[in-house]
């Protein structure tokens, strides 16, 4: 995607969080149900977070959620995860990403997650539309935390930090043999 069409019809959230030592990453989300597949063919609405999730193929919403907001599974998957393989049901919603990033999540599937910290957990099958970025936040040379930035779709300029270094590297060593 090329930076003017990303400036006209994309959407971005950044968090930051003063904790250098972040291993999670929830980013706040509201669901919009469509109300074709729901059982009262009602709109709804639900806010709560997600968990980003690299290693996950597919997103997922809570099973809990899916029931209370109505969903109509409109599939079903075979899925693997830590505690083996299982058959879940499918379902499609709209997701707001923080103030920008509107999403159609077409197949997002059935999970049971323990933990009241999020009900959504955003995989691979949403992260790879777009860009983001994870790492330590600094001022003045010191870690003042962590930074996550996401964006949709790409900006189309990529961040290859091999290439980055090594022209850093060339450059300081024709600094170093113009001084001699």
């Amino acid at each position: 995607m090329r930076y003017e069409e990303w400036v006209r019809r994309g959407g971005a959230i950044t968090l930051r969080n003063p904790d250098p030592t972040l291993n999670t990453i929830h980013v706040p989300v509201t669901v919009r149900t469509i109300p074709a597949l729901c059982s009262d063919g009602k709109a709804k609405v639900f806010n709560t977070f997600a968990l980003i999730d690299t290693g996950a193929t597919v997103s997922a919403i809570d099973s809990g959620v899916a029931k209370s907001l109505g969903l109509i599974p409109i599939s079903k998957a075979r899925v693997n995860g830590v505690h083996g393989s299982s058959t879940v049901d499918m379902f499609s919603f709209n997701m707001d990403i923080g103030d920008s990033l509107h999403i159609n999540v077409s197949m997002a599937t059935e999970g049971q997650f323990s933990t009241s910290e999020f009900k959504i957990l955003i995989g691979m099958d949403i992260l790879r539309l777009g860009e983001m970025y994870l790492g330590q936040e600094e001022k003045d040379g010191k870690c003042v935390g962590t930074i996550f930035s996401f964006s949709i779709p790409a900006t189309g300029d990529s961040i290859d930090y091999v290439e980055m270094l090594n022209k850093a590297r060339q450059s300081k060593m024709k600094e170093l043999s113009n001084k001699n």
